[in-house]
């Protein structure tokens, strides 16, 4: 991704910010605390093999999260790049992503997403993945197969309902992600690895 994308890496992006003013610094830091607990509870969650007894610290931050968040989002949007610069909007984007079962209010989020996306302020392989996560959660099928389960049942990560398999990989392409058979690499190496 950063070889196709380099403008989309960490660093492309902070230098960027670098030469802003925002006019909510004070919104910025607070989304950027927020994401880097929503993080670590997911790699202690992960070092602890994502089983649900260990998912409770990161549920806890979640809900904290949530709470905060959604009052704001609803009433003043999702927030902009002149508001909390590039980080600040991907790092909304993750906390919106991690709101768990609540497919209406991230299809709320959807309009201003597919605006940035189409504008190159999000990337569109972000928005894909929310897009599948809300099917997912109201039980319809995928459209560009990002989310996979882990079941106790069977070894490895299972892909989730997807729609139309045979044409996957070109709704992939078209979404900046990688084939299909890759991205179940991926997910397989980094939340199911071998024992």
């Amino acid at each position: 991704m950063e070889k196709a994308h380099p403008d989309r890496t960490a660093e492309a992006r902070e230098r960027r910010d670098a030469g802003r003013t925002f006019t909510a610094p004070a919104y910025r830091e607070e989304l950027h605390r927020r994401f880097l607990a929503d993080q670590a509870a997911r790699d202690a969650w992960m070092a602890k093999g994502m089983t649900p007894e260990a998912s409770a610290p990161m549920q806890k931050i979640d809900a904290d999260n949530q709470a905060w968040f959604k009052p704001i989002f609803t009433r003043q949007g999702f927030p902009t790049i002149a508001e909390v610069g590039e980080r600040g909007v991907d790092e909304a984007f993750y906390l919106v992503q991690h709101d768990p079962q609540d497919s209406a209010f991230q299809k709320a989020m959807l309009p201003a997403l597919t605006a940035l996306a189409k504008q190159n302020h999000l990337p569109k392989a972000d928005l894909a993945m929310l897009t599948d996560r809300i099917l997912s959660y109201e039980g319809k099928p995928q459209v560009y197969g990002t989310q996979y389960l882990k079941t106790m049942d069977r070894p490895g990560m299972r892909l989730q309902p997807t729609e139309d398999p045979s044409h996957l990989d070109e709704r992939r392409a078209s979404m900046d992600l990688m084939p299909s058979s890759d991205w179940t690499c991926v997910m397989n190496v980094v939340y199911a690895p071998a024992s």
